[in-house]
């Protein structure tokens, strides 16, 4: 009886592992083609491919930080602050985030980041030269 729960109990944790390392996997291959798409100005494209790995809350920086840079040259401060809200959220409800030093220093980065974007979005908007 034993050894037969044991062995669900393997073949269980087997399934989640084996789906877990297909996802980290998605993500890691999202954030290379990501990268080279953003090398030859497909950013619309390194977007779309971001954005999946935050919907699915990827823990890695990378597609945060791609994002917050790609919408900010965009000059989409609504998105900036949406991803690096997200993130943040992520990163403070991580209870594993004590133990890694990495993560920590990535969410203040974060945090100071988007303390900049809501200053930027507060400021009145500079009129065109033209008008």
């Amino acid at each position: 009886m034993c050894d037969e729960y044991d062995e669900l109990h393997l073949d269980e944790l087997r399934k989640k592992w084996d789906a877990e390392r297909s996802m980290w996997k998605e993500f890691a291959q999202n954030n290379l083609l990501g990268r080279e798409l953003e090398k030859v100005g497909e950013f619309e494209k390194a977007i779309e491919l971001y954005e999946q790995n935050v919907a699915r809350r990827d823990e890695g920086s990378h597609p945060y930080e791609r994002l917050a840079v790609i919408y900010s040259k965009m000059k989409k401060y609504d998105d900036v602050k949406r991803i690096l809200e997200i993130v943040i959220d992520l990163y403070e409800s991580d209870v594993r985030i004590g133990d890694k030093p990495a993560k920590q220093k990535s969410l203040t980065k974060f945090k100071d980041r988007l303390e900049k974007v809501e200053k930027k979005m507060s400021l009145p908007m500079q009129k065109d030269i033209n008008d």
